[in-house]
């Protein structure tokens, strides 16, 4: 929706719907195990995961545009996890 009245307000196409993220507080979590040392991730970098299909309604193409782009200033506080099936439409 935002997208949308966005693109109207500014006679653009540029804004584009990306699916909220959801934060899971592992630190508040009893029966959640990490596996950052499995995994070799700092302690330090926040971990971003997307599960399930892989495909562009859930904003697969723009989240790997955003990490290949300079939006993101300090790439090495961050650790993207990608875990699920790539949907035939973004293959």
């Amino acid at each position: 929706m935002a997208p949308r009245y966005l693109n109207t307000l500014y006679k653009t196409s540029v804004f584009k719907f990306l699916p909220d993220p959801i934060f899971i507080d592992t630190a508040s979590a009893d029966n959640v195990t990490t596996s950052r040392t499995d995994l070799d991730i700092s302690e330090f970098q926040k971990v971003l995961l997307q599960f399930g299909a892989l495909n562009d309604r859930k904003g697969t193409l723009e989240i790997l545009k955003a990490i290949d782009s300079d939006i993101i200033k300090d790439i090495n506080g961050y650790c993207f996890i990608f875990a699920g099936k790539v949907g035939n439409d973004i293959k």
